[in-house]
């Protein structure tokens, strides 16, 4: 199985359909549940791909800064 932040970044990609910006409309721990981790997990892990500059965040609207980056992960 992929870590966690491979199945967010692949969800993220898959959802934004080469546009920059994208509306996450789940909840949270509805979110973390399709992806098989805990709120708490997803929190920290989008966290992280927002300190390495793959993402920003602003509540639920993301903008994707290095989708090659994401790819990678």
């Amino acid at each position: 199985m992929e870590r966690v932040e491979e199945r967010l970044a692949h969800y993220l990609l898959q959802i934004s359909a080469n546009q920059s910006s994208i509306t996450l409309f789940m909840k949270m721990k509805d979110l973390a549940l399709y992806l098989g981790t805990t709120p708490e997990t997803l929190s920290r892990k989008l966290k992280y791909l927002e300190d390495h500059n793959y993402i920003k965040r602003t509540g639920k609207h993301i903008t994707i800064l290095d989708p090659d980056a994401l790819e990678n992960i």
